[in-house]
Protein backbone atom coordinates (compact mmCIF):
# COMPACT_ATOMS: atom_id res chain seq x y z
CA UNK A 1 0.00 0.00 0.00
CA UNK A 2 1.50 3.49 -0.64
CA UNK A 3 0.24 6.78 0.48
CA UNK A 4 0.05 10.31 -1.24
CA UNK A 5 0.56 12.92 1.29
CA UNK A 6 -0.91 16.51 1.37
CA UNK A 7 1.38 19.14 2.95
CA UNK A 8 4.22 16.86 1.61
CA UNK A 9 7.75 18.25 1.22
CA UNK A 10 8.49 17.72 -2.80
CA UNK A 11 11.59 17.14 -4.35
CA UNK A 12 12.51 16.82 -7.97
CA UNK A 13 15.18 14.11 -9.57
CA UNK A 14 17.72 17.37 -8.72
CA UNK A 15 16.58 18.73 -5.53
CA UNK A 16 14.02 20.66 -3.25
CA UNK A 17 10.60 21.42 -5.50
CA UNK A 18 8.22 22.91 -2.73
CA UNK A 19 5.42 21.23 -0.63
CA UNK A 20 2.02 19.22 -2.25
CA UNK A 21 -1.23 21.51 -1.55
CA UNK A 22 -3.52 18.94 -3.01
CA UNK A 23 -4.31 16.33 -4.42
CA UNK A 24 -6.80 15.82 -7.71
CA UNK A 25 -9.44 12.95 -7.07
CA UNK A 26 -11.65 10.95 -9.60
CA UNK A 27 -13.93 9.72 -7.36
CA UNK A 28 -15.95 7.83 -9.49
CA UNK A 29 -12.92 5.67 -10.61
CA UNK A 30 -11.64 6.64 -6.89
CA UNK A 31 -8.12 7.27 -7.66
CA UNK A 32 -5.50 10.12 -7.67
CA UNK A 33 -5.01 11.37 -10.87
CA UNK A 34 -2.35 14.93 -9.80
CA UNK A 35 -0.88 16.50 -7.07
CA UNK A 36 -0.81 20.43 -6.81
CA UNK A 37 2.78 20.97 -6.24
CA UNK A 38 3.26 25.08 -4.57
CA UNK A 39 6.60 26.07 -5.60
CA UNK A 40 7.11 28.96 -3.10
CA UNK A 41 9.04 30.83 -5.24
CA UNK A 42 9.66 34.94 -5.22
CA UNK A 43 9.12 36.62 -6.46
CA UNK A 44 6.39 34.80 -8.62
CA UNK A 45 4.63 31.63 -6.36
CA UNK A 46 2.62 29.43 -8.51
CA UNK A 47 1.14 25.86 -8.11
CA UNK A 48 1.79 23.96 -10.75
CA UNK A 49 -0.47 20.29 -11.85
CA UNK A 50 1.84 17.03 -11.84
CA UNK A 51 0.20 13.89 -13.17
CA UNK A 52 -0.09 11.23 -10.52
CA UNK A 53 2.43 8.53 -12.96
CA UNK A 54 5.19 11.55 -12.73
CA UNK A 55 4.77 10.41 -8.52
CA UNK A 56 8.51 8.05 -8.55
CA UNK A 57 8.23 7.44 -4.68
CA UNK A 58 6.93 8.64 -1.54
CA UNK A 59 6.97 8.58 2.30
CA UNK A 60 4.21 9.64 4.92
CA UNK A 61 5.40 13.19 4.68
CA UNK A 62 7.28 13.78 1.31
CA UNK A 63 7.10 13.39 -1.90
CA UNK A 64 9.98 12.54 -4.82
CA UNK A 65 9.08 13.27 -8.87
CA UNK A 66 10.70 11.86 -11.78
CA UNK A 67 11.42 15.12 -13.52
CA UNK A 68 13.49 17.75 -12.49
CA UNK A 69 12.84 21.38 -11.07
CA UNK A 70 13.13 22.74 -15.06
CA UNK A 71 10.60 20.10 -16.37
CA UNK A 72 8.38 20.90 -13.68
CA UNK A 73 8.31 24.64 -14.17
CA UNK A 74 7.24 23.38 -17.53
CA UNK A 75 3.78 21.82 -15.96
CA UNK A 76 0.69 23.68 -16.48
CA UNK A 77 -0.45 25.91 -13.63
CA UNK A 78 -3.18 25.70 -11.13
CA UNK A 79 -5.66 28.17 -10.08
CA UNK A 80 -6.92 27.93 -6.30
CA UNK A 81 -10.87 27.27 -7.29
CA UNK A 82 -11.00 24.58 -10.26
CA UNK A 83 -14.94 23.51 -10.40
CA UNK A 84 -17.87 25.08 -9.75
CA UNK A 85 -20.27 22.72 -7.75
CA UNK A 86 -24.15 22.86 -8.66
CA UNK A 87 -26.55 23.80 -5.81
CA UNK A 88 -28.99 21.61 -4.99
CA UNK A 89 -32.49 22.71 -4.21
CA UNK A 90 -31.51 23.38 -0.35
CA UNK A 91 -28.80 26.03 -1.70
CA UNK A 92 -26.07 23.01 -0.76
CA UNK A 93 -22.87 23.35 -2.91
CA UNK A 94 -21.05 19.77 -2.54
CA UNK A 95 -19.65 17.04 -4.66
CA UNK A 96 -20.45 13.67 -3.60
CA UNK A 97 -18.68 10.63 -2.87
CA UNK A 98 -18.52 8.55 -4.27
CA UNK A 99 -21.58 8.52 -6.52
CA UNK A 100 -20.74 11.94 -8.13
CA UNK A 101 -21.96 12.31 -11.97
CA UNK A 102 -20.19 15.07 -13.85
CA UNK A 103 -23.31 16.11 -15.12
CA UNK A 104 -25.20 16.48 -12.40
CA UNK A 105 -22.86 17.90 -9.96
CA UNK A 106 -19.99 19.94 -11.08
CA UNK A 107 -19.85 22.81 -13.72
CA UNK A 108 -16.43 23.33 -15.57
CA UNK A 109 -14.42 26.62 -15.63
CA UNK A 110 -12.75 26.64 -18.62
CA UNK A 111 -9.50 27.99 -17.41
CA UNK A 112 -9.15 25.67 -14.68
CA UNK A 113 -6.86 22.90 -14.25
CA UNK A 114 -9.45 19.91 -12.75
CA UNK A 115 -10.85 17.86 -15.31
CA UNK A 116 -14.56 17.87 -15.30
CA UNK A 117 -15.82 15.64 -13.03
CA UNK A 118 -12.63 15.26 -10.75
CA UNK A 119 -12.40 16.95 -7.35
CA UNK A 120 -9.61 18.85 -5.43
CA UNK A 121 -8.80 18.19 -1.97
CA UNK A 122 -6.99 21.03 -0.08
CA UNK A 123 -4.05 20.48 2.39
CA UNK A 124 -5.73 21.24 6.04
CA UNK A 125 -8.70 19.68 4.92
CA UNK A 126 -10.84 18.56 7.76
CA UNK A 127 -12.51 14.98 8.40
CA UNK A 128 -16.14 15.12 10.60
CA UNK A 129 -17.90 12.09 11.81
CA UNK A 130 -21.69 12.09 11.95
CA UNK A 131 -21.43 13.47 15.12
CA UNK A 132 -18.36 16.05 15.15
CA UNK A 133 -14.52 17.10 13.83
CA UNK A 134 -12.28 14.30 14.10
CA UNK A 135 -9.34 15.81 12.78
CA UNK A 136 -7.36 16.69 9.74
CA UNK A 137 -6.81 14.67 5.95
CA UNK A 138 -3.32 13.57 6.27
CA UNK A 139 -2.66 11.69 2.95
CA UNK A 140 -4.67 9.21 0.77
CA UNK A 141 -3.40 5.32 0.65
CA UNK A 142 -3.78 3.66 -2.80
CA UNK A 143 -3.34 -0.10 -3.73
CA UNK A 144 -1.16 -1.53 -6.42
CA UNK A 145 -3.73 -0.40 -8.89
CA UNK A 146 -4.21 3.17 -7.76
CA UNK A 147 -7.29 2.69 -6.51
CA UNK A 148 -7.47 5.04 -2.68
CA UNK A 149 -8.64 2.59 -0.29
CA UNK A 150 -8.11 4.77 2.94
CA UNK A 151 -8.43 8.80 4.51
CA UNK A 152 -5.71 9.19 6.83
CA UNK A 153 -6.65 11.23 9.97
CA UNK A 154 -4.51 12.99 11.24
CA UNK A 155 -3.86 15.48 14.56
CA UNK A 156 -6.42 16.95 16.36
CA UNK A 157 -8.78 13.83 16.77
CA UNK A 158 -9.26 11.73 19.74
CA UNK A 159 -5.55 10.07 20.25
CA UNK A 160 -3.65 12.99 19.92
CA UNK A 161 -0.95 12.22 17.67
CA UNK A 162 -1.60 8.96 16.34
CA UNK A 163 -2.76 8.75 12.74
CA UNK A 164 -5.54 6.43 11.80
CA UNK A 165 -6.53 5.14 8.29
CA UNK A 166 -10.42 5.44 7.63
CA UNK A 167 -11.60 3.28 4.68
CA UNK A 168 -12.89 4.89 1.73
CA UNK A 169 -16.14 2.57 2.30
CA UNK A 170 -16.76 5.02 5.81
CA UNK A 171 -16.51 8.31 3.52
CA UNK A 172 -20.11 9.86 2.51
CA UNK A 173 -19.16 12.50 0.30
CA UNK A 174 -16.19 14.90 0.20
CA UNK A 175 -15.80 18.68 -0.42
CA UNK A 176 -12.49 20.96 -1.42
CA UNK A 177 -11.92 21.89 1.95
CA UNK A 178 -13.76 19.02 4.26
CA UNK A 179 -14.74 14.88 3.94
CA UNK A 180 -17.54 13.52 5.86
CA UNK A 181 -17.74 10.23 6.98
CA UNK A 182 -21.18 7.93 6.96
CA UNK A 183 -19.89 6.47 10.62
CA UNK A 184 -19.61 8.40 13.89
CA UNK A 185 -17.04 9.17 16.64
CA UNK A 186 -16.79 5.85 18.07
CA UNK A 187 -16.82 3.58 15.10
CA UNK A 188 -13.51 5.81 13.91
CA UNK A 189 -12.24 5.29 17.32
CA UNK A 190 -12.47 1.25 17.18
CA UNK A 191 -10.07 1.20 14.19
CA UNK A 192 -6.19 0.88 14.45
CA UNK A 193 -3.39 3.20 14.33
CA UNK A 194 -1.67 3.51 11.24
CA UNK A 195 1.91 3.65 12.57
CA UNK A 196 4.13 5.77 10.24
CA UNK A 197 7.13 3.33 9.66
CA UNK A 198 4.43 0.74 7.78
CA UNK A 199 4.55 3.53 4.87
CA UNK A 200 7.48 4.63 4.29
CA UNK A 201 9.10 3.75 1.17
Amino acid sequence: MKGIPLDARVHCSDGPAGRSTCLILDPIREVVTQVVVYDGGRPIELERVVPVERIADTTHDSILLDCTRDELRELPTFDSVGYTPREDDAGTRTFFWPFARPEAVNLPLGHERIPLGELALRRGAGIEATDGHMGKLGELLVDEEGRITHFVLKEGHLWGRREVAVPVSMVEDAAEDLVRLRVDRSAVEELPAVPVKERAR
